[in-house]
């Protein structure tokens, strides 16, 4: 048992410790990737509700028009139902007197009572008439009106409302004035709303009725500053000038908000001298005024740092529980491999007549020694055993050429999409990874050395899609393949190793673009796969050369370093062993312009 101690002195703490530390690093990676995804998660979750918010407060602003819009249509209508405007202001009709007195006094108490009714909003009301008998201050011809430069705009041919664009009210007026009404600034910005008269029995235009309503009191500027949600509210108008913003007023940012307003609604990013900010915006198809919800993302995302340090530290909190669960396993695990490594030495010794004592366990290491004790007391069986050993051999031969195959692009890959995710935050990380994942359970997987010729294929395209993303517009690939291929059994492995030795060996000198062209065909009773470069080829002395090493099963040394290059090697022993006789690998190529090889599968 001395040397079971010496043995624990050697590898006991240490080997514990290294282990320990290897799985908490793997640990990291996941663990990682879910805090990554988490906190995306959370800031998805935040940008949703920002955007619900953001919705909510420009619904809050339309329905504030809406309501007002309608009640200026009720009440236009209530006047013009009340007063034969249609009459009194035809130019065709020679009124009495009496008539221009029962007329004024009517329309001056319907504008008073409308004032009190509706608190004011539509108290800027102007009338503009053919008919210039009737003198009043709240009257005008009709003539100056059509000298307007906005007169344009009443020109819809439309019987309800027309809403003008927004400008500076010019209905002032004296003969309503009292001491409980407030009479109508000429120094604030207003929507004119505008209901034409017509003759009876013609559209012959014999009136306008004019009512301006304050963007103030429109869109109820006192509420809306009031509101403490942290959501800037601007109102611009049809021309893309800024009326109202709740937020500071910065003529940078306005202009690039309007610059950003292309259609009748929508939802824009907008980055501003390293501040982010997230917009909404509708365009009211009445009035055309344009109401914009602006939130900056500092905002939005203001709880994030918390939330992050909380994942930290339930973070460290299970870690540290994980690593003390891992050193207690992989503490007892060790002491048990410490007898079977004594065990073994005994057997590199010559005695064959060792045995582990069974524990009574059903774990791996339990099952580690009885397979040991097995194989001491079967080995006269196994010696044997040489036929099936024969076979075993030859599949171990197989298994052996198929371990040639270079990983080494799959890590190079990784790293490279590493790098990319670094660079594109993470977007492209779903689909790379699922494709790499493709290629690793495809390639490690030797459970049959036969499949498929459609599952041959879906790894070769795998392969390709990996180095296009690695080397991007510099590589061109083109796939082709006869149906009816699918169901036909091939080696497995055959594709991926040729195609990666234009990467390795035919655009190694080569400038970019490089083109690989892949072609698979039914030919009688055979299958054809052709895979051509467009790489710096290969000279014909050297191209026989390679040619006889095939056909002799010998290795090919490449001269840079002599390095071997097994991976045609590899392909064409394996379709030997496995396919029909007749099945080969060819190889042609002319320097400077690439190389074609061709895989021939009798079926």
């Amino acid at each position: 048992m001395k040397r079971g101690e010496g043995m624990k002195r050697r590898y006991g703490l240490n080997m514990v410790w290294k282990m320990t530390i290897a799985t908490m690093l793997l640990l990291l990676i996941p663990i990682f990737i879910i805090c990554i995804i988490y906190i995306q998660m959370y800031q998805k979750t935040s940008m949703e509700t920002a955007d619900g918010k953001l919705t909510s407060v420009l619904g809050s602003m339309q329905g504030r028009i809406d309501e007002t819009l309608s009640d200026a249509d009720v009440m236009l209508d209530e006047l013009f139902y009340r007063q034969e405007f249609s009459y009194f202001m035809n130019d065709k009709n020679e009124l009495s007197q009496r008539e221009i007195n029962y007329y004024t006094s009517s329309v001056q108490k319907e504008l008073i009572n409308n004032r009190y009714l509706y608190s004011n909003i539509f108290g800027n009301i102007g009338l503009y008439s053919s008919n210039n008998q009737v003198r009043a201050d709240w009257q005008f011809p009709l003539q100056k009106l059509e000298e307007k430069p906005y007169y344009a705009e009443m020109t819809v041919d439309t019987q309800g409302a027309v809403y003008g664009a927004v400008r500076e009210s010019e209905l002032v007026f004296s003969t309503l004035d009292t001491k409980h009404i407030k009479i109508g600034n000429a120094n604030v910005y207003v929507l004119p709303i505008y209901k034409k008269v017509y003759a009876i029995g013609t559209k012959d235009v014999i009136g306008v009725v004019e009512t301006d309503v304050d963007i103030n009191r429109l869109m109820d500027v006192t509420g809306l500053r009031n509101d403490n949600s942290g959501i800037t509210k601007i109102v611009a108008d049809r021309k893309k000038n800024v009326l109202i913003n709740t937020g500071n007023r910065d003529s940078v940012l306005e202009k690039r908000i309007m610059a950003r307003i292309q259609e009748d609604k929508g939802t824009e990013e907008l980055y501003i001298d390293g501040a982010s900010y997230r917009m909404s915006y509708s365009v009211c198809p009445n009035t055309g005024l344009i109401n914009i919800a602006l939130l900056s993302r500092d905002d939005i995302y203001s709880n994030i740092f918390n939330m992050v340090i909380g994942v930290l530290l339930i973070t460290v909190m299970c870690l540290g529980v994980m690593g003390i669960i891992t050193y207690l396993v992989i503490s007892n695990m060790l002491s048990r491999l410490v007898v079977v490594d004594v065990m073994m030495g005994k057997v590199r010794e010559g005695h064959f007549d060792v045995l582990i004592p069974e524990d009574g366990k059903s774990d791996e290491i339990s099952r580690i020694g009885s397979s040991f004790n097995l194989m001491v007391a079967h080995l006269n069986e196994v010696l044997e055993e040489k036929v099936r050993n024969e076979q075993a051999q030859k599949d171990a031969e197989i298994k052996a050429l198929q371990a040639q195959i270079n990983p080494h692009f799959l890590y190079n890959t990784l790293e490279n999409m590493r790098m990319q995710c670094e660079i594109d935050g993470y977007y492209m990380m779903g689909n790379s990874l699922a494709v790499l994942g493709e290629l690793f359970r495809y390639s490690i997987k030797w459970g049959n050395n036969e499949v498929a010729f459609e599952l041959e294929w879906q790894n070769l395209k795998n392969y390709l899609y990996i180095m296009c993303m690695r080397y991007e517009d510099d590589l061109e690939d083109e796939l082709e393949c006869d149906y009816g291929l699918e169901d036909v059994i091939v080696p497995k492995m055959i594709l991926q190793p040729l195609v990666e030795n234009c990467f390795s060996h035919a655009f190694k000198t080569k400038m970019p673009p490089w083109k690989v062209h892949v072609t698979a065909r039914r030919e009688e009773d055979r299958l054809v796969i052709a895979i051509q470069d467009n790489g710096c080829g290969i000279e014909g002395e050297k191209v026989a050369w390679i040619q006889r090493c095939l056909d002799e099963n010998k290795e090919i040394r490449c001269t840079e370093k002599q390095r071997k290059s097994v991976g045609i090697l590899n392909v064409k022993q394996r379709i030997e062993m496995i396919c029909k006789e007749g099945s080969k690998v060819l190889i042609e190529s002319e320097q400077h312009e690439g190389t074609v090889i061709r895989i021939i599968i009798v079926l």
